[in-house]
């Protein structure tokens, strides 16, 4: 009935107006700009969604490199000691991925900032499934002995709890010079690779991990220091990569 109603009014309108055209038909209205979703201030093209808890930490990107700037106060990864307000930039991926990142800066700690823990600064990879759920992959240096212990760290946590804390003896390497980070995940397992000379990717470890649909996945520094910390990132790749069950290797 609708139909037949409009049909008819409109025949009657064609009628009284015979020398309406098809050119005089209404023009597509203009956008509403001001009804357009403003752009999130957060978003960092490339690299995925800053997050900084505190909101004391600066970050920028010069010539396509991600610049992140941590004052001399705490600001860990460590659910089990209820300190999860590091900076982080992350962007949602799903089932098997690689995710690299190459990591520069000076590092330099000061004195412990965090409780029970000694003197730590960090920078690069992490892939969560949650607050509880997520590893780390880190161009590390903690003081010990009075001397500072240079290293890749290759941690995990399930369910709010750690499994192991990185040894500087994992994997050593030269003081303050850039390093290039890989994790690899392929089901419920991850491998964490480095790479040094720009040539050879060496394996760090493999860690059992917890499955998922989605993932959050990209770059965090840490520092658990009076001394602020400065790093660099660049050259971020996530692959996603077919399911399989083969081990990563």
């Amino acid at each position: 009935m609708k139909s037949s109603f409009f049909c008819s009014l409109l025949g009657a309108i064609l009628m009284t107006n015979a020398g309406l055209k098809a050119d005089d038909a209404p023009k597509e209205p203009a956008k509403d700009t001001a009804k357009e979703a403003p752009q999130d201030p957060n978003l960092i093209k490339g690299w995925g969604r800053w997050q900084d808890p505190d909101r004391d930490c600066r970050t920028r990107i010069d010539a396509g490199k991600l610049l992140v700037w941590i004052p001399g106060t705490a600001h860990d990864l460590s659910v089990e000691q209820n300190q999860m307000n590091a900076p982080m930039i992350l962007q949602e991926t799903q089932g098997d991925f690689d995710i690299e990142v190459k990591i520069s800066g000076t590092f330099t700690p000061g004195e412990a900032a965090v409780q029970g823990r000694t003197p730590y600064q960090g920078a690069g990879l992490v892939v969560a499934l949650d607050n509880n759920n997520y590893l780390r992959l880190e161009r590390a240096v903690y003081v010990g002995g009075g001397q500072g212990h240079h290293y890749v760290n290759f941690e995990v946590r399930l369910n709010g709890q750690i499994s192991r804390i990185g040894q500087s003896t994992d994997f050593p390497v030269p003081e303050n010079v850039p390093v290039i980070l890989r994790l690899k995940k392929r089901g419920n397992q991850v491998q964490g690779q480095v790479n040094i000379t720009g040539e050879n990717w060496e394996q760090v470890g493999i860690k059992t991990f917890t499955d998922g649909a989605k993932f959050q996945a990209g770059v965090a520094a840490v520092n658990a220091t009076t001394a602020p910390l400065t790093v660099q990132f660049e050259n971020i790749k996530v692959t996603p990569v077919e399911r399989s069950t083969v081990r990563p290797r």
